[in-house]
């Protein structure tokens, strides 16, 4: 369920990741599910976000995945500590918890996607 963001390999739990330092760390993913820029203010993005979920909420007859995608970002790009966190460590440098950098971001998004143990 995570092929939207996990493309440039960035998802944390990924084979072979693990780089820190910045390194091929990608933080355009959830801008690019909000359609907007990187830059952008708060309202920009809260704008954004209530375009796309009326367009995708499920009860409309949109895509639930996507649905959930964009809500997962506008959970991360709303706030700006965990703004902050993902545009310097991608999704690595969020959690829900305030953990430190690389300590679950993924747990995040298992909170909106299911997570199970699908494999």
């Amino acid at each position: 369920p995570f092929e939207h963001f996990g493309q440039s390999g960035g998802f944390p739990g990924g084979s072979g990741m693990g780089g820190r330092g910045g390194e091929d760390v990608d933080t355009t993913k959830l801008y690019e599910t909000l359609e907007v820029e990187k830059g952008v203010e708060q309202k920009e993005i809260k704008k954004a976000y209530r375009r796309l979920s009326r367009t995708h909420h499920p009860d409309k007859g949109g895509d639930e995945h996507k649905f959930k995608e964009i809500n997962a970002a506008y959970e991360i790009l709303s706030d700006p500590d965990k703004r902050a966190a993902y545009d310097k460590y991608g999704l690595e440098g969020v959690s829900e918890d305030g953990a430190a950098p690389g300590a679950g971001g993924e747990d995040l998004f298992s909170m909106f996607f299911g997570g199970g143990s699908r494999r």
